[in-house]
């Protein structure tokens, strides 16, 4: 009885399917190529190119890229929120997306950044992203920003609104060779007091029409 019952639900959805009543969708999720963890905060890599970090505790980057065997595979980029937990950054986030060449997009929707104190390289040689929103990121701490957008070479939209740089004292390079860039402001905590550094800091903005500097205080350069 069991066995008749069994055939006879199985003839009833083909005929359903077959006749348009119900129709069958797949939501699988994208294959996961790569995994681990930086620090606390478990990472994934998947077929699509897609890295998301969850929230937890990073590790110092010491210059390296925690993801730079699979920098060339990276297409974009999310550090996730999740409920109210968050991705904490780690004191060095040095060279953290250094060499992500084929990533188009960056997302930080959880991403907190009061402790980093040096975030040079960050974005070195990430040369297909065309828009950067960092707005609202927390920099009171950061030290040294030198070469951190250095090789952006296609990007033609910065947005830095909020950025703390009281104590930043390196910032050479910092957007070398951002060919595309168009136009760069930078917001009212912007302060430039502490910098003894700026060596070729806009070598290579080719196509940049309009740059306003001025209230910066050079003095220490």
């Amino acid at each position: 009885m069991k066995r008749f019952l069994h055939k006879l639900s199985g003839a009833l959805l083909l005929l359903c399917l077959t006749a348009g009543l119900f129709t069958l969708t797949s939501y699988a999720n994208p294959v996961i190529l790569y995994a681990g963890t930086w620090g606390t905060c478990p990472w994934e890599i998947d077929a699509n190119g897609k890295l998301t970090v969850h929230p937890g505790t990073g590790v110092n980057t010491y210059g390296k890229s925690p993801w730079a065997d699979y920098a060339s595979q990276i297409k974009s980029v999310v550090f996730a929120k999740e409920g109210d937990a968050v991705v904490v950054a780690p004191p060095a986030c040095s060279h953290l997306f250094n060499g992500f060449g084929n990533a188009a997009s960056f997302d930080f929707p959880g991403w907190n950044t009061a402790a980093a104190e040096s975030m040079y390289g960050m974005f070195h040689n990430c040369s297909s992203v065309t828009a950067l929103d960092l707005s609202g990121w927390n920099t009171a701490a950061v030290i040294a920003m030198y070469d951190m957008f250095n090789g952006c070479s296609s990007l033609t939209t910065l947005t830095l609104e909020g950025w703390n740089t009281a104590n930043v004292d390196h910032m050479n390079g910092m957007f070398k060779n951002c060919s595309s860039l168009t136009s760069l402001s930078f917001g009212s905590a912007w302060n430039t007091i502490s910098v003894t550094h700026m060596k070729e800091m806009f070598s290579g903005c080719s196509s940049l029409t309009s740059l306003d500097l001025s209230g910066w205080n050079t003095t220490n350069v």
